[in-house]
């Protein structure tokens, strides 16, 4: 099971240009949380924002480092989560 974070992040990988409203409502959490969520995301370095018009464009860094004990990427557990790996389905949230 993904924590808050981890499925916000999935999120905003999947569509960079959602609003906080759109990604509260797919991750069913307020949308205050998903401002928390994302600032501790771009906080640790695994997502930035800009804002080149009237919405946010979020980058995810796939090269950033998890603060994992045997290390990984951002790209590798996004992979990872979607399936990528060995050709499986991702798991359903």
């Amino acid at each position: 099971m993904l924590n808050t974070q981890a499925w916000v992040l999935l999120l905003i990988a999947d569509q960079p240009r959602a609003s906080l409203n759109e990604l509260a409502r797919r991750a069913a959490i307020s949308e205050r949380h998903v401002q928390r969520v994302i600032t501790c995301l771009e906080t640790a370095g695994y997502v930035s924002r800009t804002r080149p018009d009237e919405r946010n464009l979020y980058t995810v860094h796939h090269d950033a480092l998890l603060g994992l004990k045997d290390g990984g990427t951002v790209g590798a557990f996004l992979d990872a989560v979607r399936g990528h790996e060995d050709g499986s389905e991702p798991p359903t949230m």
